[in-house]
């Protein structure tokens, strides 16, 4: 508004010395300045134009005034997309919307690191995080949050089956079964076109520590887990929290240590003796089921449990508050 009262003053100044009319000089400089890409300011020049008292009452400029609006809002989207990737130092995030529920892919460059307990071994880590060994992942889209309870119903269509916890579109979306977990990606995926998973272990594990922008952390983007992480120290309600409330590890990704343990697509099986001849007895061993691998820590507990490298055997078909998921795209 200022800057429109400056130009209308200089406008008024300069008239009587150009010998020009009000709207001749303030249409052609604002042609000029819309030809140089200067729409707020040719925006200005049409909007005094049209309140000019010599304006030719045929001549109408609201289409010019949309013009340089519609001009101007191109101009900052591609502003702020070219400041997004360079202030990151990576390809440019995908932000994806279903309906009005949209949600980020952060970029994570693949690479190989070393998986499992490591230095944490003796720091709360327990044997089934070993053996440390190398792993490598490619390049993929990680999800920046988990998957919440708005994003659910607006996949699926309906709301979700909460049983405990609070209930709320920014918090995380609970009780994912396996057969959740395949409904809502083959939803997604025939609502987005794209081909959104499961992380592997391994892509969550080189997420959580932060990719190749790696400090080394216990935990996901810290040593100090109440900056990131929601657990039995700091959780202040026996539920979850909504998402992306702590700091988030290098890469800008948040939740990965506490809150809710997330889904990977890894699997074990579980091994069942079964006695075939209760007075002679033998045995045989039988795969019973698939268990899958939990990554992450809940809020319910300690914070030796937070750490990146642990890492829980999860039965995919019993229901209960822990596993939430984390999309991973490749495309």
């Amino acid at each position: 508004m200022r800057r429109f009262f400056f130009i209308l003053v200089l406008l008024v100044s300069v008239l009587p010395l150009s010998g020009q009319s009000c709207y001749a000089v303030a249409y052609s400089d604002g042609v000029a300045a819309y030809n140089e890409g200067k729409y707020a300011l040719a925006k200005d020049y049409f909007e005094i134009a049209e309140s000019c008292p010599d304006r030719p009452l045929s001549n109408d400029l609201a289409s010019w005034i949309s013009k340089c609006q519609a001009a101007q809002e191109e101009a900052a989207r591609q502003a702020e997309a070219a400041r997004r990737q360079a202030g990151t130092g990576r390809k440019e995030d995908n932000r994806i919307c279903v309906g009005n529920v949209c949600f980020d892919m952060v970029y994570v460059e693949g690479g190989s690191f070393v998986m499992g307990a490591s230095v944490d071994y003796g720091k709360g880590g327990v044997e089934r995080e070993l053996p440390f060994r190398s792993a490598k992942v490619g390049d993929f889209w990680i999800g920046r949050c988990e998957v919440t309870q708005g994003l659910w119903k607006a996949v699926v269509g309906q709301d979700p089956e909460i049983r405990i916890g609070p209930i709320g579109d920014d918090y995380p979306m609970e009780f994912w079964v396996w057969d959740d977990v395949e409904l809502f990606v083959s939803r997604l995926n025939a609502l987005t076109g794209k081909a959104f998973r499961v992380p592997t272990e391994a892509e969550w594990e080189f997420a959580a520590k932060g990719g190749k922008k790696s400090k080394g952390y216990q935990y996901s983007g810290s040593d100090d887990v109440n900056t990131v992480a929601w657990y039995n120290g700091n959780s202040p309600g026996y539920h979850s929290m909504r998402v992306g409330q702590k700091q988030p590890n290098e890469l800008g990704i948040y939740d990965m240590s506490g809150n809710l343990y997330e889904w990977c697509s890894d699997v074990c099986w579980r091994e069942v003796v079964i006695f075939d001849d209760l007075e002679n007895p033998g045995s045989t061993i039988e795969m019973e089921y698939v268990y899958r691998i939990l990554k992450g820590g809940s809020y319910w507990d300690s914070a030796e449990k937070c750490r990146i490298s642990a890492r829980i055997p999860s039965d995919p078909g019993y229901r209960n508050s822990a596993p939430a998921l984390r999309l991973v795209l490749e495309r």
